[in-house]
């Protein structure tokens, strides 16, 4: 049972780590799509410099500022794609495959509320963590080997009959045969007493290994549920973000097209939209990561 309870535990591990590197892959993925619409707003913002440079009603300033832009996020866009590629390699070696991972992966990089109750997903770690019922497997050994040591410290009895014939010539003699035989243990004493104390502070150790481990699944549960809601107070905050990014990038670009703004309004509220999709994929990594952690300290999947 203990056997059993240590491979169930490691296969908890490789399902978190396999989750890890599926969600980083997605979120790589996605901000690949946001380099990539920056590039194209970017662009769309030099060519529009460039026109109303032409026309003698923007300054040269503003074609080299759109400029650093589009080359600063061609840049980004690069290292978004070479994080894709590494989180394939990351994945790819959490399956265990040799062969480079050539599959479109369904995005789940979302937000799903999930209804949990404290008290009740602690107590469901302690019945469910595979590493709990291992040591439970162990002291139950262990205190079946104390029960037999301490047998050993009382007197035995043992006893015998048998029927049987005795003589040289016939008619030959029968009759039974008996005994009784007290095995009172004297000398064996001293390396039973040395086995059964050793026998008792391996007991006393997986307990307290026990309690030890029922304290850090409490930890790491109530950690999840504080990671989980802080990453959803996040996801709320960012999304809101974003909208409000993407609506002053829209006035920025409407004030310099008629001519009552500048270049610079217009790059800095790009980088903040493109900043805020950022930390908004980042908040829902986070939120599906907490959940798996969740999970492993449970030892089972939420319902």
């Amino acid at each position: 049972l203990s056997s059993t309870a240590d491979l169930e535990t490691t296969k908890q591990e490789v399902i978190f780590n396999t989750k890890q590197a599926y969600y980083s892959v997605l979120s790589a993925q996605r901000l690949l799509g946001v380099a990539e619409e920056t590039v194209q707003q970017n662009q769309k913002h030099l060519e529009e410099a460039q026109a109303r440079f032409e026309v003698g009603v923007a300054p040269r300033f503003d074609v080299t500022q759109a400029q650093v832009q589009v080359s600063t996020a061609a840049l980004s866009r690069v290292e978004a794609q070479n994080n894709v590629a590494l989180g394939f390699e990351t994945l790819r070696r959490a399956l265990g495959q040799d062969e480079p991972l050539q599959v479109t992966l369904p995005d789940q990089l979302e937000h799903r509320p999930v209804s949990v109750l404290e008290d009740t997903i602690v107590q469901n770690a302690y019945a469910r963590r595979p590493e709990l019922e291992s040591l439970k497997a162990q002291q139950r050994a262990s205190s079946e080997q104390v029960s037999a040591l301490q047998k050993q410290f009382l007197p035995s009895v043992s006893g015998m009959a048998q029927y049987n014939w005795t003589g040289r010539e016939p008619p030959l003699q029968e009759g039974w045969m008996w005994g009784v035989t007290l095995t009172v243990p004297l000398f064996d004493s001293i390396l039973t007493t040395s086995q059964l104390g050793e026998a008792q502070a391996l007991l006393r150790n997986l307990q307290a290994q026990e309690d030890n481990l029922r304290q850090q699944v409490t930890l790491e549960v109530r950690q999840g549920l504080l990671s989980l809601r802080r990453a959803e107070e996040s996801i709320r905050v960012n999304e809101q973000t974003v909208i409000q990014a993407r609506e002053n990038l829209d006035l920025a670009e409407g004030r310099y097209a008629a001519g009552v703004g500048n270049i610079i309004e217009v790059t800095d509220a790009q980088v903040s939209l493109t900043s805020a999709q950022a930390n908004n994929i980042k908040a829902l990594y986070d939120y599906k990561t907490a959940l798996a952690e969740l999970e492993k300290a449970m030892g089972s999947p939420l319902e």
